[in-house]
């Protein structure tokens, strides 16, 4: 590995920064709401989060660091057809915003609840609560094991720290500034986050291009190496995807996702009116097409550079989820501190 392909000390300051910016921010929410402190303010923000933020916020539960080096890598080897999922919000989360939205809203006002779980209490009975909050506390373990492992396997790879150090230090943070800052602390981290994310990707996606010979070029070897079909009608299902599942399926899974997950539904509560609510769920849409495409994007110029050496297959890395890490201290590790960014935007996936 060349001196370029290395993390930097200005890229661990980077890195480091973007750590303590999201615990400040758990401690500057606890220090302002340390005379007022309520069960409201702590679970749903009194109900005073703004659009913009938690917007980005429910963005940033649906993108997790597996998408994050995920994405790139499996349009990578299998092709462009993974990016018709940006049309699957378009189906479903009209549907959460009218239909699913108003009801939480109402019985927020009404009952002052603050889970899905309550809602459950309220329409069944207390039993059906408890299984629905077991299950959602199993599947959330589960989950959060490979969400930490991912963006921690992406930075042992361009560190060489301890792959559990990293694990155990990233899940640190994210409890801290959690559990002092409440729900305040983690929209607004989520929208620093995701600040983080989109500019990572900006820089990966441009400065591959730069290096690719612009993106005509980068398209061209794509279409050589059969990586641009996108749209697959075939209804064999057990083609990896097809249109019908990325589109249907894929509607079904954010409606899922967004009408009744326990982290949706209290960031729908912490804004206090229910037509603001809904703006903040719309706006997920664009914004969700945007992230797909740039991830895409950065698909595109990793196979531009490496159609006719698999990094995998040449001993590069060990697992296809190193894969965009280590594309990235090719492309920016000339750049003091853009490798940094980059594995911060990783994490952003991570921290949440």
């Amino acid at each position: 590995m060349s001196e370029n392909e290395r993390f930097s000390t200005v890229d661990s300051v980077v890195f480091a920064l973007s750590l303590l910016m999201s615990a400040g921010i758990g401690v500057f929410a606890a220090w302002q709401s340390r005379n007022h402190a309520t069960t409201s303010d702590y679970y749903v923000g009194s109900k005073q989060m703004s659009v913009i933020p938690v917007s980005l916020s429910l963005l940033a539960s649906f993108i997790s660091a597996i998408a994050v080096v995920g994405i790139p890598a499996e349009i990578f080897y299998y092709g462009m057809e993974y990016i018709t999922y940006v049309l699957s919000p378009l189906l479903a989360i009209p549907v959460v915003c009218w239909v699913f939205l108003p009801v939480f809203h109402r019985l927020g006002d009404e009952r002052n609840i603050t889970s899905a779980y309550q809602y459950l209490e309220l329409r069944f009975n207390r039993y059906v609560r408890l299984m629905g909050t077991l299950a959602f506390t199993v599947m959330t373990f589960l989950y959060m094991a490979i969400v930490l492992y991912t963006p921690s396997l992406a930075l042992s790879q361009v560190t060489g720290i301890s792959l559990w150090l990293t694990i155990v230090c990233s899940g640190g943070v994210c409890t801290f500034y959690t559990a002092i800052g409440g729900m305040k602390a983690v929209v607004w981290t989520d929208a620093l986050q995701m600040g983080f994310l989109f500019l990572g990707l900006l820089a990966l996606g441009i400065g591959g291009l730069i290096t690719a010979g612009g993106f005509a070029n980068a398209w061209e070897i794509a279409v050589k190496g059969g990586r641009t079909q996108i749209f697959n009608f075939d209804p064999n299902p057990i083609v990896r995807y097809s249109t019908w599942a990325t589109v249907v399926g894929g509607s079904f899974m954010t409606l899922s996702l967004y009408a009744s997950n326990q982290s949706m539904i209290q960031r729908y509560l912490s804004i206090k009116k229910s037509s603001h609510a809904q703006i903040a769920v719309l706006l997920n849409i664009p914004l969700k097409i945007v992230l797909v495409l740039l991830l895409a994007l950065c698909a595109l110029v990793m196979y531009a550079h490496h159609w006719d050496c698999d990094p995998l297959l040449a001993g590069y890395v060990s697992k296809s989820d190193q894969i965009v890490p280590y594309f990235t201290l090719q492309v920016l590790g000339f750049i003091p501190g853009a490798t940094g960014l980059f594995v911060a935007a990783c994490y952003s996936g991570a921290l949440r």
